[in-house]
């Protein structure tokens, strides 16, 4: 089988639980490698070796043995003795030809200004007081290669030196506003084949943001501009509280011929929505450009504009500029997040632990310096959420503090109107048994007179409101009767003659 003969090669879940069969098509036949764990790293060879061979670019026996060890090590059971083996190179090694290298003006001067590039982005800089001290590591890999970074997340810029290859550029010009620009601990093949193809990543990226009906086409290759292209569908969820709650998506993969695996892939995405007001008006353009930064390390770069098929309104269009920008932030903000975590996962605990003493004695100045610089920000910006954080818990507890007190009074209003006699009028059961002593008859009599008293008041209270309310209508009327003027009490007066005569007229 050749690699040419290809059409595509997909993840498959047999198992319908994980990817752990390769599926390798062509135009009559396809094979199926199948396990009982997951195939990840042989797909993501497999790929790149399909990739390489579309673009007349195969691998050597030396970079292909390098690949292996890279995946699996290098106890794999096998000697110099067997055919067409290579052993791995030593760290030593390794470490002299990539410090050689690393040390060229010309790749200095590119990794630098790549470097600058990212660091100057806002975005970046408040990712990094997020994530921890960042900065310090970015902005080392121009000034000097001495191991540098202080945190566990990565390995030392000695033993993976970040290069860049300058004869490698990017064809598209980068129009639109850019979403995206983060550097990733992910090989580019490997962040490649996280997002443009059916990994699991994607898969469970897109599940969490709820999109369903996801199908996707395999690549393609147009020999006519020699680019690739697929095609992906889904429904994707729309968090409005107006309007419709899901969208019909399409989006074309197009792979840009610069594109070189191991190093660049250049790919334009062009987004069409339907089902929701005013989808057929226009569409999103988005540019991902993936760079490798280094052997663990790559830079991703989004650019996106949106493009108008009809003419359409200027009310309508800040509005669908407005969702579509909203929408395309939070996406890539949440990518960013997944990639970063899933980056965190791939780099091995233990290789991190026995590196972090090394790196810790190996600060350069400038690091410390930034560090130093990082870390204040990084606690100014948390301390403003405690305050948020603080302000809101004080108001909640100030409000049940007044309802509280509010429940408070209202108890108090209740009980002293149970306190209060409930009848105002001499019980007469109490006259079956007359009293007998004078002071008897006194008590009797003066309970009959207090009693007789409240009667009073309260009718009087009545009869000063009656008094009242009359006085008012009273006043009321009188008002009325002056508001009418004296023209409309004529033609009032006119009318109703009119009507008594034409009564007249009828009864004769």
């Amino acid at each position: 089988l050749k690699w040419k003969d290809v059409a595509s090669i997909t993840k498959e879940k047999t198992a319908l639980v994980i990817p752990n069969a390769v599926l390798i098509s062509t135009k009559s036949d396809k094979y199926f490698f199948t396990s009982f764990v997951a195939r990840d790293k042989t797909y993501l060879m497999l790929f790149r070796f399909w990739q390489n061979a579309l673009m007349d670019q195969p691998m050597s026996a030396q970079e292909m043995w390098q690949w292996v060890h890279q995946c699996y090590g290098t106890e794999l059971g096998l000697t110099s003795d067997d055919e067409d083996y290579i052993a791995p190179v030593t760290e030593e090694d390794k470490f002299s030809v990539k410090l050689s290298d690393s040390f060229t003006e010309e790749c200095n001067s590119a990794v630098e200004g790549l470097i600058n590039q990212f660091i100057m982005e806002d975005k970046i800089i408040e990712d990094d007081a997020k994530d921890g001290i960042v900065l310090g590591h970015k902005r080392n890999g121009s000034d000097s290669h001495i191991p540098t970074d202080v945190t566990d997340n990565s390995e030392s810029d000695a033993e993976k030196p970040i290069k860049s290859d300058v004869s490698v550029r990017c064809t598209s010009s980068h129009e639109g506003r850019q979403l995206m620009n983060e550097v990733v601990p992910i090989h580019i093949d490997q962040l490649f084949t996280l997002l443009f193809t059916s990994s699991k990543f994607y898969l469970d990226f897109h599940a969490a943001r709820k999109t369903t009906d996801l199908t996707q086409t395999p690549w393609t290759h147009n020999p006519l501009d020699n680019s690739k292209c697929r095609v992906v569908n889904s429904t994707v969820a729309l968090s409005q509280t107006m309007g419709p709650k899901s969208a019909q998506v399409t989006e074309t993969h197009t792979m840009l011929p610069c594109s070189k695996a191991g190093n660049l892939y250049s790919i334009d995405v062009d987004t069409i929505n339907g089902g929701i007001p005013y989808g057929d008006s226009f569409c999103v353009l988005a540019h991902y450009c993936l760079q490798k930064v280094s052997e663990t390390h790559s830079m991703i770069t989004v650019f996106a504009q949106i493009k108008y098929k009809k003419s359409v309104w200027g009310l309508v269009k800040g509005m669908i500029e407005r969702n579509c920008w909203a929408g395309l932030e939070d996406f890539f903000a949440h990518l960013a997040r997944a990639l970063h975590a899933e980056g965190e996962e791939n780099i091995p605990e233990l290789k991190r632990k026995s590196k972090r003493k090394r790196r810790l004695h190996s600060i350069p100045r400038c690091s410390l310096e930034d560090a130093r610089i990082s870390v204040p920000h990084r606690k100014k910006l948390q301390g403003s959420g405690i305050f948020s954080t603080d302000v809101c818990t004080i108001i909640v507890f100030f409000v049940l503090i007044l309802l509280l007190i509010l429940n408070i009074i209202l108890y108090y209003k209740l009980w002293s109107l149970e306190e209060t006699s409930p009848y105002t009028i001499l019980d007469l059961r109490e006259l079956k048994n007359p009293p007998k002593s004078h002071d008897e008859w006194i008590r009797l009599l003066q309970q009959q007179e207090a009693l007789h008293s409240i009667e009073a008041q309260k009718w009087q209270r009545i009869l000063r409101t009656s008094i009242q309310l009359l006085r008012q209508a009273e006043e009321s009327l009188n008002e009325l009767q002056r508001s009418i003027h004296p023209t409309y009490r004529s033609k009032v007066m006119s009318i109703i003659q009119n009507q008594q005569d034409e009564e007249g007229k009828e009864e004769m």
